[in-house]
């Protein structure tokens, strides 16, 4: 594997160090596995999107600053970091509404870098094969959001930029499809993805 992918996990065990998962793994196994299902694709990404997706949650849930990972991985893996960053909410701005903007701005800066789309949809996969680590109605939030929100803007938006990746952007749609499919029969919910 190359130095600065490396160079990378070890940044972000360090920024994620205590942090435990909803299921009491080590935190670090979510952006680990993300880095995994960008790989399983067979595609060869850019290098910025495999530190991304390693470092995708640092900017949101740690310590770590966009000056530092700028100058530890670079701009533009800390510019598509930062893209991937979901923002606190403003007070009086719904939950929905928030989560919508940040799809709205996930997407708009996806015309730069197409491999947001990637690394977010691989973020959506591990999250919701990994969805029992959350209890009851949490769990139906994550599959709502993800049918609702991100899994239309997947399957709409091909920017551009993304010809050149379409395999992978693929083969992520199907996996992220089967996933969901997954969560809908285990929480018996009836919804089509067509």
């Amino acid at each position: 594997m190359n130095p600065q992918v490396h160079q990378a996990i070890d940044l972000a065990m360090q920024a994620h160090k205590g942090q435990l998962r909803k299921s009491g793994e080590p935190y670090i196994e979510h952006p680990l596995s993300v880095l995994s299902i960008l790989l399983q694709t067979g595609v060869h990404l850019p290098l910025p999107a495999y530190l991304a997706a390693v470092l995708h949650d640092t900017l949101e849930d740690t310590t770590l600053t966009y000056e530092s990972l700028e100058g530890q991985c670079g701009k533009e893996t800390a510019d598509i970091v930062l893209a991937l960053t979901k923002v606190e909410r403003p007070q009086g701005i719904s939950a929905r509404n928030h989560v919508k903007q940040y799809v709205q701005d996930m997407r708009h800066a996806s015309y730069a870098y197409p491999e947001i789309l990637l690394i977010k949809m691989a973020d959506c996969i591990h999250n919701l094969d990994t969805i029992h680590g959350h209890v009851g109605r949490k769990r139906i939030e994550i599959i709502a959001e993800v049918c609702d929100l991100y899994y239309p803007m997947f399957k709409d938006c091909l920017p551009p930029a993304m010809h050149a990746l379409r395999v992978c952007y693929e083969r992520l749609l199907m996996t992220l499809r089967t996933s969901l499919e997954r969560a809908f029969r285990t929480h018996d919910i009836r919804i089509s993805l067509d």
